[in-house]
């Protein structure tokens, strides 16, 4: 199963958006180690999401955080030392 993934980043952020439509609250977990985010996330008709992203840098995994809402998981993470990381997986070809 894919699910498309959106970001932005500010200075000290980066804001994540997982398209993961119907996304099960009580089962599904995003974990947030320094230099990765871990999603584990059960979809409708026994479908999962599941994969790892490796970040550029450092996160404060304190500080960060997730919202399952109806249509899309967001993912907020915060920077524990300016220049802010970016995601290695999230990265368009073009860049």
């Amino acid at each position: 199963m894919q699910c498309r993934i959106d970001h932005y980043q500010t200075p000290a952020q980066i804001m994540a958006s997982i398209y993961a439509k119907r996304c099960e609250k009580e089962r599904s977990i995003v974990t947030f180690e320094p230099e990765r985010v871990h999603l584990d996330l059960f979809l409708p008709d026994s479908k999962r999401f599941k994969r790892t992203l490796d970040l550029y840098g450092p996160i404060n995994p304190e500080a960060s955080t997730y919202k399952i809402l109806g249509t899309k998981v967001r993912v907020h993470m915060t920077s524990s030392s300016p220049p802010l990381t970016t995601l290695t997986g999230f990265l368009p070809r073009w860049i």
